[in-house]
């Protein structure tokens, strides 16, 4: 009887040479950056894990293949993130990052990168800009119905899922939906609060659709606001619809959702929405197909539900 030999432990394998980070998000650099700070490995995919500090703030390290985002630090090897266990410590200190026992991620040379895009670019083209976004509705939106007419409710097109299974969470869905455009229309902060608080946190996952389509409209609140470029009383700062949403997510969903949701309140999106915002003052059509499906390709669902929310908030600015 032959004994197999054990695969080699990547745990303790020589993992430690250095690892150069690519580029930093100056929405997270002062936390990476922080000297001596002791923090924690929150969770770990195939591609990326999330760290966490004591008081809560939280950044990603991904591979090259994720890329650029609002919590990321890009790394430039494709290491398997399988070396890395939930709970493991992230030390930083003067040469990089430590993580676990396996990983040294030198900083030095990796470039800030800003994940606000150029909304004020938009202000140039908005007929450009409405064109765009009245293609998306008819033409990507239907593509992943969410109903089987999407036709009556394309705003919601592609979101919280498809599957017959799915059709409970969809009616919850499409009331606190329903209640949140009309709040907004109404210039409702308390409702608005209310109606984000009972769609945070619906579906499954770290990022449940229910945030991913609240960022998404609070994106599109945002480039509306810059194509319209609102003087009077007749339609709320988006400073304040985003904080009103982040109130009432606050407690629903996960720490790590809810810290994507704070960064797209404040206009910070990853490299595909980068280049959805830049395409949309374009008036050939190629760019915007091409950032459109970049934007669906993201996750399992998130791509499409943060679109579907994008195009809702037009449909409440009109």
């Amino acid at each position: 009887m032959s004994v197999p030999i054990p695969a080699p432990n990547p745990r303790h394998s020589n993992n430690n040479r250095g690892i150069a980070a690519t580029s930093v998000s100056t929405r997270v650099r002062k936390l990476v950056l922080e000297p001596r700070m002791n923090l924690t490995v929150e969770s770990v995919f195939a591609d990326a894990c999330n760290v966490v500090a004591p008081d809560g703030q939280r950044y990603s390290l991904v591979s090259s293949t994720i890329g650029d985002g609002p919590l990321n630090v890009v790394l430039n090897r494709h290491e398997p993130f399988s070396v890395i266990e939930i709970g493991d410590p992230v030390v930083s200190d003067n040469r990089g990052l430590l993580v676990g026992r396996g990983w040294r991620i030198e900083l030095s040379r990796a470039k800030s990168w800003d994940p606000v895009p150029r909304y004020d670019r938009l202000a140039a083209w908005p007929q450009v800009v409405r064109d765009n976004i009245a293609w998306l509705i008819g033409r990507v939106a239907p593509r992943s119905p969410l109903m089987e007419t999407p036709e009556q409710d394309v705003f919601l097109a592609g979101a919280f899922g498809s599957r017959p299974s799915d059709t409970a969470m969809q009616g919850r869905a499409r009331q606190a939906i329903q209640a949140l455009l009309t709040a907004h229309q109404r210039r409702d902060v308390y409702r608005i609060k209310t109606a984000a608080r009972r769609l945070a946190g619906l579906g499954p996952g770290l990022t449940p659709s229910g945030d991913d389509w609240l960022a998404g409209w609070l994106v599109g609140l945002r480039v509306g606001n810059t194509i319209d470029k609102p003087d009077g009383p007749d339609r709320l700062p988006i400073e304040l619809v985003g904080k009103a949403v982040l109130q009432g997510a606050s407690n629903q969903t996960t720490e790590l959702s809810l810290a994507f949701l704070a960064a797209a309140a404040d206009g910070a999106l990853s490299q595909a929405w980068h280049s959805l915002i830049d395409a949309l003052s374009n008036a050939d059509s190629v760019p915007i197909r091409s950032a459109a499906g970049q934007v669906l390709s993201v996750g399992a669902t998130s791509g499409a539900d943060m679109l579907a929310g994008f195009l809702a908030a037009f449909d409440a600015a009109g």
